[in-house]
């Protein structure tokens, strides 16, 4: 993003105008509510975007912004995660105080969006690594949204067209079953890691859904649901997250 009509979209009267952008679209539509804007590296944009920020900020719009992905950002946060808040249990962690993080981060912030930006930041909120229990919460939200996309009719015109539904996914004992998914949760990659996990349940599922020799048509909407079931098979020793059409032996998932 090199320019400032990049991110906020031509002026009138210059031509297109009337479309704006996605982001000032979405202030738009949001006027007088509370809403957080995620720009996603921005620290790689020239300096004149940056500085189109400051149209917004002085206007005192109440939109939180965050700024994401720096490196050296990413190192300071990650440093004092570990150093002050990894060994520690959610109730002990609340007691740690983030203010030297939080110094840190702006003096940061103000070498890269100059003292102008900087100076009408109110506050810096890292974004640390989820603890085991959190990444089971965003483990047992993928499993939801899941199944709800699962749950819709199978429709063949729209684009794409949905194969896979009109599906019903139960979780078998969900909290220890997210527990055991959140194992896998990749501290460098986030939440990314997490729906990826859930993703190859989702490939498993679709690999049920089509191993047969009956077409798939938009009259099996108009039949019983077929219903599945994601629960951890037990395998020697450890365990495995298994996903089956219930009725049926186990497949575990990869």
């Amino acid at each position: 993003m090199r320019r400032p009509v990049s991110l906020f979209g031509a002026a009138a009267p210059f031509e297109e105008a009337e479309k704006g952008s996605p982001l000032n679209n979405h202030l738009a539509s949001h006027t007088s509510k509370r809403c957080v804007v995620f720009l996603d590296e921005f620290d790689k944009t020239e300096q004149d975007v940056r500085e189109s920020l400051l149209t917004i900020l002085d206007s005192g719009i109440g939109h939180g912004f965050a700024l994401e992905h720096h490196h050296r950002r990413d190192h300071l946060i990650s440093k004092f995660y570990d150093e002050h808040l990894e060994s520690k249990s959610d109730s002990e962690r609340r007691h740690v105080s983030i203010k030297p993080l939080q110094h840190d981060l702006y003096k940061l912030f103000i070498q890269a969006y100059t003292p102008a930006v900087a100076g009408r930041i109110s506050d810096f909120l890292p974004f640390f690594p989820f603890s085991r229990d959190e990444a089971a919460v965003i483990n047992h939200k993928c499993l939801r949204s899941f199944g709800d996309r699962i749950r819709r009719p199978i429709d063949l015109h729209s684009k794409p067209p949905r194969t896979i539904g009109h599906m019903h996914l139960s979780l078998e004992e969900d909290g220890e079953l997210c527990k055991f998914l959140a194992e896998s949760y990749v501290r460098e990659l986030g939440a990314t890691s997490i729906q990826n996990r859930v993703g190859g349940l989702e490939a498993e599922a679709f690999m049920l859904h089509t191993d047969s020799d009956d077409e798939i048509t938009e009259a099996i909407n108009r039949q019983p649901r077929v219903k599945y079931t994601v629960q951890l098979h037990p395998v020697g020793d450890t365990s495995e997250v298994a996903i089956r059409e219930d009725g049926t032996t186990l497949i575990p998932s990869d």
